[in-house]
C-alpha cells in the first residue's frame, strides 16, 4: 500500500506512460476503504486433544460477499457458531462492529413451532 492512501486500485492503462513504454503504464485510483464489520483474529477451536482448526484470521467489510468452503469436519459450522456467539473459541477473537446483528441458522434446523422459516430465521 502506498503511504497516505487507504485503498489503492492499480489499473493498466495505455493512455498514460509512466515507464517509457506505451504498453506499460500505471494509474492509481483511490477509494475510501469500506467499513470493517467483522474481524476474526487467531481463532482456534479444540475439543479436548482434537484440534479442529487454528490461527484463522480474516476481516469482512461492508457489502463484501464471502463463502466458507471446506471438507466435512473442517470446522466451518463451528467457525460460524463462534462468530454468532453460540460457542466459545479455544483461542482468539471474533469481534463485530457495534450494532451488527449476527444470526445463525443450523444446517439441520429443528423447528418446534408453527412459525414460517422466515419467522424462525428472524428470531
Amino acid at each position: 500500500m502506498l503511504p497516505g492512501l487507504d485503498w489503492v486500485d492499480i489499473l493498466v492503462c495505455r493512455r498514460r506512460t509512466l515507464c517509457g513504454d506505451s504498453r506499460c503504464a500505471i494509474e492509481i485510483d483511490t477509494h475510501p476503504m469500506p467499513p470493517t464489520l467483522l474481524t476474526v483474529s487467531s481463532l482456534a477451536k479444540s475439543y479436548g486433544a482434537e484440534k479442529i482448526f487454528a490461527d484463522i484470521n480474516f476481516q469482512l467489510v461492508d457489502k463484501e460477499h464471502v463463502a466458507l468452503v471446506g471438507v466435512n469436519g473442517a470446522g466451518k459450522s463451528t467457525v460460524l457458531r463462534i462468530i454468532a456467539g453460540i460457542e466459545e473459541p479455544t483461542a482468539g477473537t471474533a469481534a463485530a462492529v457495534s450494532g451488527l446483528r449476527i444470526t445463525y441458522l443450523p444446517q439441520e434446523a429443528r423447528f418446534d413451532s408453527m412459525r414460517s422459516i422466515r419467522e424462525e430465521a428472524q428470531d
